[in-house]
């Protein structure tokens, strides 16, 4: 359980605008690239890739995805055979 005294939104400046990312969800992987899918058949494809990427969480965010959600995925190297992730959803512009 994540403790909820921490504040756990990224903030995104650009030129053009301003964000607030929400992250719901964060993990190691063996180097894969399954997380970084952006095209979906249906809203329903969708909402059960969000729910994968939460099931992979090694922290609960409370926080829950629908399909009108946008993505943000940041992703590094977190030693020879395995990433870092982290997903949010955008929640302000």
């Amino acid at each position: 359980m994540v403790n909820n005294t921490y504040n756990y939104i990224i903030k995104l400046s650009t030129e053009y605008q301003n964000t607030l990312w929400q992250i719901f969800s964060a993990y190691d992987i063996p180097t894969t690239s399954d997380y970084l899918k952006i095209n979906f058949n249906s809203n329903e494809s969708f909402v059960e890739f969000t729910n994968m990427l939460i099931s992979r969480s090694e922290f609960d965010f409370n926080t829950t995805t629908n399909e009108n959600d946008h993505i943000l995925t940041l992703s590094t190297c977190y030693n020879n055979s395995e990433k870092m992730v982290i997903h949010a959803k955008l929640i302000k512009k």
